[in-house]
């Protein structure tokens, strides 16, 4: 396998893509599956945020492989982008787990709420 070399614009910029590129794609990844797994009444709420935080890490990783073994910078680009964004889309349009922030019956006073 020949190796390749990247100019410093280039080492630059795969750099920025892996690190933030890698970061946003790790969060949106770590949204859309604290909100599918209890969505999908496998974890508990609590647990499914656990569990997604420790697998970004690995999405992570993940991406900053394939940031730097793509031929091209804006191919790179535009996979973490398109991916980063499919996950945000899909995370938005899960229900909140009840009690989560977001939630209706979070949002009532807590003089107001019924006790469980």
């Amino acid at each position: 396998m020949a190796r390749r070399s990247f100019t410093p614009a280039e080492a630059a910029a795969r750099t920025a893509c892996a690190v933030l590129g890698g970061y946003a794609l790790a969060a949106c990844f770590t949204a859309f599956l604290s909100r599918a797994l209890p969505a999908a009444a496998v974890l508990a709420p609590s647990d499914a945020v656990l569990t997604a935080s420790m697998l970004s890490f690995i999405v992570y990783l993940a991406v900053i492989l394939r940031v730097f073994a793509l031929r091209r910078v804006r191919r790179a680009i535009a996979e973490t982008l398109a991916v980063s964004a499919a996950f945000a889309t899909a995370a938005a349009l899960l229900p909140a787990p009840a009690g989560a922030p977001d939630h209706p019956a979070a949002r009532q006073p807590l003089a107001s709420r019924s006790p469980p």
